[in-house]
C-alpha cells in the first residue's frame, strides 16, 4: 500500500471509530434510560447489572476516542500505537491511557461471565442471589475490573517499548506512516529477538504476558460458557413450575445475553487472536490489523441492540415511539394533502 492509501486507510479508520464512539454513547444511554424507566418488575437487581455494563461500554468508548489508537504489526512484532502528533497528551500520559484502553478490552468478557452468574442464581434460586441486593453487590462488580487491571498491568509492565522492538519497526513504521518513533506511544508483543549473533530467541517475558491475557479470555468465556448452558437447561425444567411470564422474561434475559456476549468474541476476540497468531509465526499483517481498531470500537456500539431488542417491554416501547412517530408524520402529510386539495377546488382562497 502506497504513503497516500495509507494515509487514507487511517482516516477512515479513525472515522469509522469515531462514529461507532457517537453511536455508542447514544444508543447505551437510551438503554440506561429504558432499563431505569421501563423494566419489568420482576427484574430486580440485575437491572443494576445491566446499567453496570451500558456505563461501562460508555466509558469504554470515551477512553476510545481519547486514546485513538491503531493496531500494526510487522513480522513478530504487533503493536498498538498513539500517534502524538494527532493526540492531546504527551508521550507518559499517552503511554499510561493507551494501556488503560488495554485494561477495558480485559474486562469486557469478564462482566458477561458475571451477568451469567447472576442468571443462574436466580434460576436456582440460591441463596447467594441476595448478595446481590447488599453492599456485597460492590464485590462481585470488582472482579471483572481486576481483571481489566491485571491486563492493562500486563500491557504496561510486560509489553512496554523495549529498544530492540523500537529499533525493529523504526524504519517501518517510518516508511508506512511516516512517524519516528519518537512520535509514537505504543505497547506491543515482539515474540522473537536476536542476539549479537544473529541467533533468534523467544522473549518469554511476552509470553507471561500472553499467558495471562490468555487465562482471563479462557476463565471469563469459560465461565460465561458453563453458566449459561446450565441456565438454559434449568429454564427448561422450570417452564412449567412458574408462570409464563416469568419464564418468558427468564427466556429473554439469558437469549438477551447470549448475543451480547457474542458480539465481543466476533468483533474483538477473534479478530486480535487472528492478529496475534500471525505475529507469532512472524507473519505480521501490516496496516490491515487496523481493521481490528474498527472492530473493537463497534463492540459498544452494536452490543446494546440485543437487549433492546429482545426484552419485550424495550421493544414495544421502542416499536410504539416510532409508531407514533410515523402516525405524526402521516397525519401532517394527511393534513397537507387536504388543504392542498381544497385550494386546488378553490383557487380564489389563495388570495385570502
Amino acid at each position: 500500500m502506497t504513503s497516500s492509501g495509507i494515509q487514507r486507510w487511517e482516516e477512515i479508520q479513525h472515522g469509522l471509530q469515531h462514529i461507532s464512539e457517537a453511536i455508542s454513547v447514544i444508543v447505551n444511554s437510551f438503554l440506561v434510560f429504558l432499563i431505569i424507566n421501563k423494566s419489568p418488575k420482576k427484574l430486580g437487581s440485575y437491572k443494576y447489572l445491566m446499567i453496570y455494563i451500558s456505563d461501562f461500554e460508555i466509558l469504554y468508548s470515551f477512553v476510545d476516542f481519547v486514546v485513538a489508537p491503531f493496531f500494526y504489526s510487522y513480522g513478530p512484532a504487533l503493536l498498538v500505537i498513539v500517534n502524538l502528533e494527532e493526540s492531546l497528551f504527551n508521550k507518559p500520559i499517552a503511554f499510561v491511557l493507551l494501556c488503560s484502553y488495554s485494561g477495558f478490552f480485559g474486562t469486557s468478557m469478564a462482566i458477561f461471565g458475571i451477568h451469567f452468574i447472576y442468571r443462574y442464581l436466580v434460576a436456582t434460586g440460591s441463596l447467594l442471589l441476595a448478595t446481590f441486593s447488599t453492599w456485597k453487590i460492590v464485590l462481585w462488580l470488582s472482579f471483572p475490573i481486576f481483571y481489566g487491571v491485571v491486563w492493562g498491568a500486563g500491557s504496561y509492565f510486560l509489553c512496554a517499548p523495549s529498544e530492540y522492538t523500537t529499533e525493529f519497526v523504526r524504519e517501518n513504521i517510518l516508511n508506512n506512516f511516516n512517524l519516528q518513533m519518537e512520535d509514537i506511544a505504543y505497547f506491543g508483543l515482539n515474540f522473537y529477538g536476536t542476539d549479537n549473533n544473529g541467533k533468534q530467541f523467544i522473549v518469554y517475558e511476552q509470553v507471561v504476558g500472553i499467558v495471562v491475557n490468555s487465562f482471563i479470555i479462557t476463565s471469563s468465556l469459560s465461565t460465561a460458557v458453563y453458566f449459561g448452558v446450565k441456565t438454559y437447561y434449568k429454564i427448561n425444567e422450570l417452564t412449567n413450575k412458574v408462570s409464563l411470564r416469568t419464564s418468558n422474561l427468564q427466556s429473554q434475559l439469558l437469549y438477551s445475553l447470549v448475543v451480547q456476549t457474542m458480539i465481543p468474541v466476533i468483533l474483538m476476540h477473534i479478530p486480535v487472536t487472528i492478529i496475534y497468531t500471525f505475529a507469532f509465526m512472524g507473519h505480521g499483517m501490516g496496516t490491515i490489523c487496523g481493521i481490528a481498531s474498527i472492530t473493537i470500537s463497534m463492540y459498544p456500539a452494536l452490543d446494546p441492540l440485543p437487549t433492546i431488542f429482545i426484552i419485550k417491554n424495550y421493544r414495544n416501547y421502542v416499536l410504539n415511539m416510532f409508531s407514533c412517530c410515523s402516525a405524526k408524520y402521516e397525519s401532517e402529510n394527511n393534513t397537507a394533502s387536504r388543504e392542498a386539495a381544497v385550494m386546488r377546488q378553490n383557487p380564489n382562497l389563495r388570495k385570502i
